[in-house]
């Protein structure tokens, strides 16, 4: 995968440092940053998603080193070269593993993506501009601005 630059760097770490700092001071569990993931018992489906945050009841996947099996969420920053990628088949392998929720930030089109796991496939549960709050059901009382062309944007519980 290429590097990350600029306004993805910048949403990726702005939405991690407000994600985690929230997580934290809440005692909701851990938020991890591009963290080995096997989202299988064998190491053939590993991913490293951009953030994962693994609530208090998943935290045992997380052995120090590597997640093992489905974390709560998966959030993948994309761009150009990654959307098709994050949208399709990082999608569906989420999905197929049993992650509750996937979120994408997505730069090209400007919005912040959170779905929930249905019967047959992530069902929309939210779509925000990235320059209006994000207030995430996963969290009430969270409410983060991803602005790309900020450092990170801003952030606010409540």
């Amino acid at each position: 995968m290429p590097p990350v630059h600029g306004v993805q760097g910048r949403a990726w770490g702005g939405l991690y440092r407000r994600l985690g700092n929230f997580v934290e001071e809440h005692s909701l569990g851990e938020v991890l940053l591009d963290q080995a993931t096997y989202l299988g018992p064998g190491e053939e489906r590993k991913y490293f998603p951009d953030i994962v945050y693994l609530s208090p009841e998943d935290l045992y996947r997380f052995d120090g080193d590597k997640i093992v099996g489905p974390p709560t969420m998966v959030c993948e920053v994309t761009g150009e070269t990654s959307w098709d990628r994050d949208h399709g088949e990082k999608r569906q392998a989420y999905y197929e593993a049993g992650v509750p929720w996937y979120w994408i930030v997505d730069l090209v089109e400007q919005q912040v993506k959170e779905f929930r796991r249905g019967d047959d496939d992530y069902e929309p549960v939210s779509f925000t501009p990235l320059d209006q709050p994000f207030r995430p059901a996963l969290f009430p009382g969270l409410a983060i601005v991803i602005c790309p062309g900020s450092p990170g944007g801003e952030s606010s519980a409540g």
